[in-house]
């Protein structure tokens, strides 16, 4: 498989997908609890290292691009995210914050 995402997966990636942060009603729909963003915040940061890689399967966040800024400021790990369909960033605005933005990750 020829990319241009520099990804290797080692026992140092971490794999994980639709954490929604800022999704208002995702709380209600998946009845998690009150502070689910701040818990998933601080389970992330307490087993990522800043070495580590994130490989995010899709729906990271909605919302503003200062949300967006804001997670990508606080989060360990360098992040490579799969283009889901509330991940409606730029490639050029996540690169610019340190994210690798998949859109293509396998063909046939």
């Amino acid at each position: 498989m020829t990319t241009d995402n520099p990804l290797t997966i080692t026992q140092n990636t971490w794999i994980i997908s639709d954490t929604h942060f800022f999704h208002e009603n995702i709380g209600k729909y998946c009845n998690r609890p009150e502070n689910w963003q701040e818990l998933i915040i601080n389970n992330w940061n307490n087993l990522i290292s800043q070495k580590d890689t994130v490989l995010h399967l899709g729906d990271f966040a909605l919302g503003k691009k200062s949300n967006f800024e804001l997670l990508t400021g606080i989060l360990n790990g360098r992040l490579f995210l799969i283009q889901g369909n509330h991940d409606r960033l730029s490639q050029s605005f996540c690169e610019a914050h340190g994210v690798t933005l998949i859109k293509k990750f396998i063909h046939g």
